[in-house]
């Protein structure tokens, strides 16, 4: 399975302001795209997620991931994809096969890419939590790193961004989404 580690956070600016702060370590112009990620129960502990993604083929994306928000520990992902061809009729069968689905998150991501592309830069704006800017990194590991390297890649970055780790998030933004609704 591939790897990677993330770091995701909460993070000030504008939208404008933070392209401006990472273009300069960005190997390419910004990507703007609008996702919609459908999560099912998962009696496995992992999540299970149906990605459609605008002017994109649609994802059946398996992953587990530890859920913690220290820069000490890295936060590692390990991840399946699939290409679906009729994501419609996937989710039907899934929310019968899988028990339901546990939430839904619409999303504005501006995408950069760093490092000769092996991390991804995503700053999300998502619906529901559209009081924040969220910024995602993911350090893809090659076959030969570990997640210790990994993680002082994303270290170092945090540092250039000026990402807090008083502002990192341990969860998945579908968890954010349903504790705020369980809030209301």
């Amino acid at each position: 399975m591939p790897r990677n580690v993330e770091i995701k956070a909460r993070i000030d600016g504008t939208l404008d302001e933070l392209i401006s702060r990472i273009q300069p370590l960005a190997d390419g112009p910004p990507r703007h795209l609008t996702q919609s990620d459908t999560f099912f129960a998962c009696p496995t502990g992992g999540r299970l997620k149906l990605r459609i993604e605008q002017n994109s083929p649609a994802q059946l994306i398996y992953y587990e991931r530890n859920d913690v928000a220290s820069l000490a520990v890295p936060k590692l992902s390990d991840y399946s994809i699939a290409p679906i061809s009729h994501p419609d009729e996937l989710k039907k069968v899934l929310s019968l096969a899988m028990g339901g689905i546990r939430g839904q998150i619409d999303k504005d991501r501006t995408v950069l890419l760093t490092g000769q592309g092996q991390t991804r830069i995503h700053l999300d704006r998502v619906k529901g939590l559209e009081s924040t800017i969220f910024i995602e990194l993911e350090v893809v590991l090659r076959d030969d790193q570990t997640a210790e390297q990994g993680q002082l890649i994303a270290k170092d970055l945090c540092e250039k961004i000026g990402i807090e780790e008083k502002n990192h998030i341990k969860c998945a933004y579908v968890d954010l989404l349903l504790e705020q609704q369980s809030k209301q």
